[in-house]
């Protein structure tokens, strides 16, 4: 009940603890809910977290991770690559090109892709990075929604 963004978040316990309970809250929201249409900040708490992403790999929460991604494939929902984690300094998107491409693995061909813009000048804020990260991993197609509805197009 309180966002990651929130030093609070982290208080009294480790941050793979934190990081976990983050996965494991959106894993039971995806489950519980279907009022979405595409799935962002899989992977947010790392922006926020005592170290960021500098201990965090795919590895350590595969099990939830894998969990939250085929839960996304199973109801046909999209996953969105969110390119804020570059304007955050990560080095990668949202969520990690590793999540990326164990999506793309387990058979999710649904990628939006976002810019977490909260100003105009944001807008499209390196769409040409996750383009060609989109490639590298193996998707041809991103996706749109147009009344809920969704529409592929080319990459």
């Amino acid at each position: 009940r309180i966002d990651p963004y929130y030093p609070a978040f982290y208080e009294g316990k480790s941050e793979d603890e934190a990081y976990r309970g983050y996965f494991e809250a959106t894993l039971k929201r995806l489950s519980l809910l279907d009022c979405y249409d595409s799935v962002g900040h899989v992977d947010y708490v790392v922006r926020y977290g005592p170290n960021k992403n500098r201990f965090y790999t795919y590895e350590k929460f595969a099990d939830v991770l894998d969990e939250i991604l085929k839960t996304i494939i199973r109801k046909g929902k999209a996953l969105e690559c969110n390119t804020g984690g570059y304007k955050y300094r990560l080095g990668e998107p949202n969520p990690s090109v590793a999540i990326l491409k164990r999506y793309r693995e387990l058979g999710g061909e649904r990628i939006t892709i976002g810019s977490d813009a909260h100003r105009p000048e944001e807008m499209g804020f390196e769409f040409a990075k996750a383009r060609e990260v989109l490639l590298g991993c193996g998707y041809e197609y991103y996706c749109v929604y147009r009344g809920r509805e969704a529409q592929m197009r080319r990459l």
